[in-house]
């Protein structure tokens, strides 16, 4: 059994606002969860978000760590595009898609 004296749950936006942000990013996990997160980062970042966010979680991941990733079917995001004003946007503008054909 391993017992884990650390553990740290992130609140608040977690993408990055530019690839100069990421410079400053460091190895600090051995493990990171991305549980039913990647489509809230797509919807509010787009393509590019999407892609920073990727580029931190494997900059602050130590040699040998690991992401879990649970990434949302396209269909799902259909259902959520207008669940709020900030997510009015153009989903065709999308080229980073789980689950559709590029």
């Amino acid at each position: 059994m391993h017992i884990f004296s650390e553990h740290v749950l992130l609140q608040g936006d977690y993408v990055p606002s530019s690839n100069a942000d990421l410079s400053r990013q460091r190895e600090e996990y051995d493990v990171i969860l991305a549980l039913s997160v990647t489509k809230w980062i797509h919807l509010m970042h787009g393509d590019a978000g999407l892609k920073r966010a990727f580029v931190r979680m494997f900059r602050q991941l130590r040699p040998g760590g690991k992401l879990v990733l649970e990434a949302q079917p396209w269909a799902s995001y259909k259902r959520k595009k207008k669940l709020t004003v900030c997510l009015h946007i153009d989903h065709s503008a999308f080229k980073f898609i789980y689950g559709r054909p590029m």
